[in-house]
C-alpha cells in the first residue's frame, strides 16, 4: 500500500508531461474531419463553416472548470458570433438529461454536441480529460490546444492574429 502511495503521483506527473508535449506545442496540423450533429438535430461540421474558425470544447457536466468556463464561452458567443464558431462537445460518459438540464440551466447560447459514441473524442487524440479545447483555423488547422482551462486571452490573440493573415 505504502509503494501505490509512492507511484500514484510519479504515474499522474508523467501523464502530465506527456499531454504537455502532445498538447503544449504551437505546431500546425490539420484538424480531424468529423460532421455531429447538435442537441437539436442540426449538423456540424470541424471543416466545413463559412470560412470561421472553430473553438471545439470537450467538457462534461461533472467538471467543476469545465462549468467555471461556461460563462466565458457564452460571452465569447455574444462578442464574437460572426467570426467563431463554438462547439461544446459533452463527454460519451456523461448523462444526456444532466447534459440537457446544464444547457438550460446555464443558457449555454452555442451548439452543444453529445459525443455518445466517443467518435469525437476519438478523433483528437482520445481525450479523456475535461475541459480540453482546440481552436480550429478556417483552413482547418489546429492553432490552439489546451487540456485544462482556456486561455481567453490566447484565444482572441490566434483569432485576431488568423484575420490579419
Amino acid at each position: 500500500m505504502t509503494q501505490m502511495k509512492k507511484i500514484v503521483p510519479l504515474i499522474i506527473i508523467a501523464l502530465a508531461l506527456t499531454a504537455y508535449f502532445i498538447f503544449g506545442g504551437s505546431s500546425l496540423r490539420p484538424a480531424p474531419s468529423i460532421s455531429m450533429s447538435n442537441l437539436n438535430g442540426q449538423s456540424l461540421s470541424t471543416l466545413q463553416r463559412n470560412n470561421k474558425p472553430l473553438l471545439l470544447t470537450f467538457w462534461a457536466t461533472t467538471c467543476s472548470s469545465c462549468v467555471k468556463e461556461m460563462p466565458h464561452l457564452i460571452e465569447l458567443q455574444n462578442k464574437l458570433s460572426n467570426e467563431l464558431d463554438i462547439v461544446g462537445v459533452a463527454m460519451s460518459y456523461d448523462n444526456i438529461e444532466h447534459i440537457h438540464e446544464m444547457v438550460k440551466r446555464r443558457n449555454l447560447n452555442y451548439n452543444i454536441v453529445f459525443d455518445k459514441s466517443g467518435d469525437i473524442g476519438k478523433a483528437f487524440g482520445g481525450i479523456r480529460l475535461t475541459p480540453t479545447s482546440f481552436l480550429i483555423s478556417a483552413q482547418g488547422d489546429i492553432i490552439y490546444q489546451k487540456i485544462g482551462d482556456i486561455d481567453f486571452n490566447k484565444i482572441e490573440a490566434s483569432l485576431s492574429k488568423q484575420k490579419q493573415g
